[in-house]
């Protein structure tokens, strides 16, 4: 082999090791496309002049990358090597050579790694092939584990969605935003739901939860207890009736849970009642925040309670209520006090011009590389004032 090809082929083959060690961080890329331009650019920098990677989606072969200085290896060489499972020299004379080498996972071969080098096909085969197969059988299987996160994650997420409301009430005298936003869980699904629905009293009633834990129980946990909500709205409308009636089914179904219970009234009238979960915030128009504390209940499942009281305000023209879960406040290692103070400085410096710019700035500006990684629920409503007599 020369001097050229050894410097150019063998230092991360030969040390297959070093090249692992500084692939091993890059396995952790949940999202397929990323790990997969993540590890060719790695591949491209230490050993070889071009690298694709191909895979198998639903018996077509797509391209998740390409990232070559040389011409692109042969498609039907790669798609033989993937049906085959065999590895092989792409067709073309060299150097450099395109090495098509097979992506194994738990069902078997679904795509191919190729990689340009700068050597003859004897060199090749005499040393290199096996180093490159075992390289490609760790990326196989870290590409291999992204692909089922990603189908885990849009299961979970089509059943998130489905255990959500569809569509929120409009009415002429407020405006409501909603918003569901996955957490950073391996299955980014949780226990988090909202809810708004018009009482036949002409109140609209809200609600934000929080079961605890994550997956698939919790959700399921969560469409149990938002669709008891949602059928005893119809016979008990207050809000401390019902967090009373959902005291008891908690407890029997043995769920643990918190929520804020809310009706607005056309008059801008606020009543809520809560479980254990974090105050209800107003923006005002003016610029300022008032973070509503109030009387508290215990979560959802610690049992019966004597009795949950009743919280009233009384909005001002262009106020905005924002209900909201713990995964949009909370942090490591930081007292609750702390985070909803850092809360009311956000909702201070974002758009409030109306519910939905106020919900989308709020989420962008979410740091999520500090938070606890929780899902996060949010509802906003605006109230603009007293309707006209006889107008809804």
């Amino acid at each position: 082999m020369s001097d050229a090809s050894q410097s150019r082929l063998r230092p991360g083959l030969g040390g297959l090791p070093g090249l692992l060690q500084v692939l091993s961080p890059l396995q952790a890329i949940a999202d397929r496309a990323s790990l997969a331009r993540a590890l060719a650019e790695q591949i491209c920098e230490t050993v070889a002049l071009g690298c694709a990677i191909h895979v198998r989606d639903e018996g077509e072969l797509r391209v998740l990358v390409e990232l070559a200085s040389v011409p692109l290896p042969p498609c039907p060489d790669v798609r033989l090597v993937v049906t085959s499972g065999r590895s092989a020299l792409c067709e073309g004379s060299g150097p450099p050579i395109w090495v098509a080498l097979v992506l194994r996972g738990p069902e078997g071969s679904f795509g191919a790694l190729s990689v340009a080098l700068d050597a003859s096909a004897e060199e090749i085969l005499s040393g290199a092939l096996a180093d490159l197969e075992a390289l490609a059988s760790i990326l196989g299987t870290a590409i291999a584990e992204a692909t089922d996160h990603e189908r885990a994650a849009r299961i979970s997420q089509g059943l998130q969605a489905s255990l959500l409301p569809s569509a929120l009430p409009e009415e002429a005298w407020f405006e409501l935003v909603a918003r569901y936003v996955p957490g950073t869980m391996d299955l980014r699904i949780g226990g988090d739901w909202y809810d708004a629905q018009m009482l036949p009293n002409g109140t609209l009633a809200l609600s934000v939860g929080d079961v605890a834990g994550h997956g698939i129980d919790a959700a399921a946990q969560m469409g149990e207890l938002r669709a008891a909500m949602v059928a005893l709205r119809l016979v008990r409308s207050a809000p401390d009736e019902l967090i009373s009636v959902m005291q008891r089914l908690a407890s029997d179904m043995g769920y643990f849970a918190t929520v804020v219970c809310a009706r607005l009234a056309r008059s801008g009238v606020l009543r809520w009642s809560s479980a254990g979960h974090l105050p209800p915030l107003v923006a005002h128009g003016d610029g300022s925040t008032d973070v509503l504390r109030s009387h508290q209940s215990p979560p959802l499942g610690v049992g019966p309670v004597s009795r949950v009281m009743v919280n009233s305000y009384r909005l001002s023209p262009g106020d905005i209520v924002l209900l909201y879960t713990d995964g949009l406040v909370e942090r490591r290692d930081e007292p609750i006090d702390s985070s909803l103070g850092r809360l009311t400085e956000r909702v201070a410096a974002s758009d409030r011009t109306s519910p939905r710019s106020l919900i989308e700035d709020l989420v962008s500006r979410h740091d999520r590389s500090r938070s606890t990684g929780d899902d996060i629920a949010l509802v906003a409503v605006r109230w603009p004032g007293a309707p006209p007599a006889g107008r809804a």
